[in-house]
């Protein structure tokens, strides 16, 4: 069953905007459970397909480059499993030494955990994703954080149709339990297609070399040749990607997705 996780904390000091970075709250996630199952740690370390998703600190946007002591701020993990739930709550609840962001001191007072789609927090099983799929044959997908897609050594910084939804179809195959039977690369063809983007390049520097991406929106059409079923897989998908996140180092950050429903989407704002 996936989930999709807010975790409220406040630094306890004043904290440099650098210490906001995606790989910074991979950096926290790993430590804690580190601490409680180091050999979960060193599977889910190891593991090509990753089983949880990390954001960026959101913060507010005066603070250009020290978040204030006493600052509210948030940060989003997805999982993809239940097993590591138990995990999450021990890790930011249940520990009795004080955690530490980037080596400043940090109190957690709120792990939120119900909600809708429409918010950052949500969980629904993989049965209901799967059962309660639209068959809308106009897909729109807003890119929150940078995106981009690993081909061979270099990165692709478009989502083209066959790479976007082959992103997600991989997951769920991984880890739904629940077989579904795409031809992507026959669909993308004739029947799978850009109808229009609003799209820019930003980058994030991680370490020495910064990664760049795309963020913004993409609309796929998608022919009304298509069966009923193979509509509502790929609208399954979609949705999914809220879960999953899109492309690479999506554990540091990257790739934060989500399916505009109506012309509404998920916001951060209060």
């Amino acid at each position: 069953m996936p989930h999709s996780l807010i975790i409220h904390l406040f630094p306890q000091q004043n904290m440099p905007v650098e210490s906001t970075k995606g790989n910074k709250l991979h950096g926290l996630l790993f430590n804690l459970i580190s601490q409680l199952d180091p050999q979960k740690a060193a599977i889910l370390h190891n593991e090509s397909a990753k089983v949880f998703t990390a954001s960026h600190l959101f913060y507010p946007h005066d603070q250009n480059t020290t978040i204030s002591a006493g600052t509210n701020c948030r940060v989003r993990y997805t999982l993809l499993q239940d097993d590591l739930l138990s995990l999450f709550y021990q890790a930011f609840l249940d520990q009795h030494p004080k955690l530490h962001l980037d080596n400043v001191e940090i109190a957690v007072t709120n792990l939120q955990t119900s909600g809708t789609p429409l918010e950052w927090s949500c969980s629904q099983s993989y049965e209901a994703l799967y059962q309660n799929a639209p068959d809308q044959h106009e897909i729109t997908i807003r890119f929150f954080s940078p995106t981009a897609f690993k081909i061979g050594k270099k990165n692709s910084l478009f989502p083209s149709p066959e790479r976007l939804f082959q992103s997600w179809l991989d997951r769920w195959c991984l880890f739904s339990g629940i077989p579904i039977s795409l031809n992507l690369p026959e669909l993308t063809n004739d029947f799978l297609y850009v109808a229009k983007y609003e799209l820019k390049t930003r980058s994030i520097k991680y370490t020495m070399s910064p990664f760049v991406g795309f963020l913004g929106e993409c609309t796929y059409q998608l022919s009304d040749k298509l069966p009923e079923q193979t509509v509502r897989e790929l609208n399954l998908l979609a949705n999914f990607s809220y879960y999953c996140g899109t492309g690479i180092k999506t554990t540091m950050g990257m790739g934060q997705t989500a399916c505009i429903h109506q012309g509404q989407a998920p916001s951060w704002k209060d």
